[in-house]
């Protein structure tokens, strides 16, 4: 464990992408699934979207240990929102069977999920909206939305744009005609008005957007 605590405060001090990957490589043996899940959170935030591709070929050696190990929420939604930041294709082997791990582990636990991370997770998930055809993933989607009502009043004003932007994004769910989909719609945007001033310029953008197509959904709606 001190061992692994130590690993950690490594990565979050080093800042290129030589010294992650050379710290990976040494202790590769003494990761532990936290260690993994810091690391590929720390490269997508040196790692831009242009620079990836050099970079694949490392970044795939950790990736493909993903199915190895068990993570907790905050691990599934930091190692998602890594991938959503990167051009990578969610049909490539490596990519596909770690995602579909961590979707699986979306599944056994759902309820741990606190709101930061139903957040992540989702907003992650909305960058690939081809993904929504497959079960697996629409199934992961269906269980974190039906969290989102219990934590309402958790949510702050960055959750509840991310949130709902996500939402936005996967038309094919037929939102406006599920009642699990539209429950927890109707929560968030209860949130809103207590939380209006916490909204920056650019998170009321997100908000005005999004609640400008929920009004289109909800026209043949009874609310």
């Amino acid at each position: 464990m001190n061992k692994n605590i130590g690993i950690n405060r490594k990565i979050q001090q080093l800042q290129t992408t030589n010294s992650l990957f050379k710290l990976f490589y040494e202790e590769e043996a003494q990761f532990d699934s936290v260690n993994l899940s810091t690391l590929l959170n720390k490269l997508s935030k040196i790692i831009f979207w242009k620079c990836f591709s050099p970079c694949e070929k490392k970044v795939l050696k950790i990736v493909s240990l993903i199915p190895l190990y068990d993570f907790d929420p905050r691990g599934i939604a930091n190692i998602l929102n890594a991938f959503s930041k990167w051009p990578i294709s969610i049909h490539k082997t490596s990519y596909a069977e770690a995602i579909k791990h961590l979707i699986q582990k979306i599944l056994h636990q759902t309820r741990n999920f606190n709101t930061q991370d139903i957040s992540n997770t989702l907003n992650a998930l909305s960058k690939w909206p081809e993904c929504i055809n497959k079960v697996v993933y629409s199934e992961a989607i269906a269980a974190l939305v039906q969290c989102i009502p219990p934590k309402n009043r958790n949510f702050n004003a960055h959750e509840i744009s991310n949130i709902l932007n996500a939402l936005n994004k996967w038309p094919e769910l037929c939102l406006w005609k599920c009642l699990g989909y539209l429950k927890a719609i109707n929560v968030l945007i209860s949130c809103i008005p207590e939380k209006m001033d916490t909204f920056t310029t650019q998170i009321h953008q997100i908000s005005v957007l999004t609640l400008d197509w929920c009004k289109f959904q909800f026209l043949n709606c009874s609310n």
